[in-house]
């Protein structure tokens, strides 16, 4: 089996959108710019994945894209979620 090869903007992108849910949090933008976060970091992981999404058997590949969209989702709540506490200090 050949060596994979890291998806860095990935990985960048994997942080960075959870990183600006946060600051969305914490000034208190209005909330459809989390969700406008939360949409992108689905298209985009999705667009990253399509290959191994592609390797995995059709009943897999709904498993791990439902585990992964779902664990996407929480991580980006979570940071929202200190953002906005972390703003709230600030008052």
């Amino acid at each position: 089996m050949p060596a994979r090869r890291p998806n860095i903007p990935a990985a960048i992108a994997d942080i960075g959108f959870p990183a600006a849910a946060g600051i969305v949090g914490a000034t208190g933008l209005p909330v459809w710019m989390f969700a406008a976060i939360m949409i992108a970091h689905g298209g985009f992981w999705a667009v990253t994945r399509r290959r191994s999404l592609a390797n995995a058997a059709p009943g897999r590949r709904i498993a791990l894209a439902a585990i992964s969209l779902g664990l996407i989702a929480v991580f980006n709540v979570i940071a929202y979620a200190l953002g906005a506490s972390i703003g709230r200090m600030g008052q």
